[in-house]
């Protein structure tokens, strides 16, 4: 029976084992170089989808408080404009109607139609009743519009204050437009109250339509 010889331990030289002790580093080191760099790109990626959730956060904050701050304008000014109306004996809604809708110049360019804001969308309808005047502007074509309706607003503006005996234009720090609506409305309630008639108006209109000769 042969006798099994023991198992020949393998024998290497100096170089041999530290070659491979310098792979095995060279091995742990790309595997540790690889975990730091997917948990790197993890971090990034979560702090990028952070500074976006931050970002749109921010986006919406900013929207929501100007869609506040609009809000809280137009319920101001619509409020002043009621008070405006009431003072001058006027209807608030077709009043803030006429603040809305500014009247075109009479350029012979069709007319924008202006957005209303307020929460009378009904009163869009209104501004339809309108009529245009002799100068192309649009009104509501009474006595008094038709009568100043050949007139520049620079001119409306003069001929009223002199018919109401101002002293000064009460709404100088208004656009001309906005300027002759108030002149109209201020007008009327001196003419509803009796202080002041249309003859007197017509007679200063006639005046007004001279003098640009």
């Amino acid at each position: 029976m042969a006798t099994r010889q023991p198992p020949k331990v393998p024998t290497f030289t100096k170089t041999q084992v530290a070659q491979a002790v310098k792979a095995d580093d060279a091995k742990r080191r790309a595997r540790a170089a690889s975990k730091r760099a997917a948990k790197k790109a993890k971090s990034d990626a979560e702090a990028h989808d952070d500074e976006r959730a931050r970002a749109e956060a921010l986006q919406k904050q900013y929207d929501a408080d100007q869609a506040q701050r609009e809000a809280e304008n137009r319920t101001a000014e619509e409020a002043a404009w009621t008070e405006d109306a009431i003072a001058l004996g006027r209807d608030p809604a077709e009043y803030i109607l006429e603040q809305r809708v500014v009247d075109p110049e009479p350029t012979g360019k069709p007319r924008k139609e202006a957005t209303y804001f307020g929460p009378m969308l009904a009163l869009r309808s209104a501004s339809k009743s309108y009529v245009k005047a002799a100068n192309g502007i649009l009104c509501n074509g009474d006595d008094l519009a038709q009568a100043v309706g050949a007139l520049t607003r620079e001119e409306v503006v003069t001929v009223l204050q002199t018919a109401l005996k101002l002293e000064s234009n009460p709404y100088a720090h208004l656009n001309p437009g906005q300027q002759s609506m108030n002149s109209r409305n201020k007008a009327r309630q001196a003419i509803k109250a009796g202080t002041l008639t249309m003859a007197e108006v017509r007679a200063l209109v006639t005046v007004a339509l001279a003098n640009r000769k």
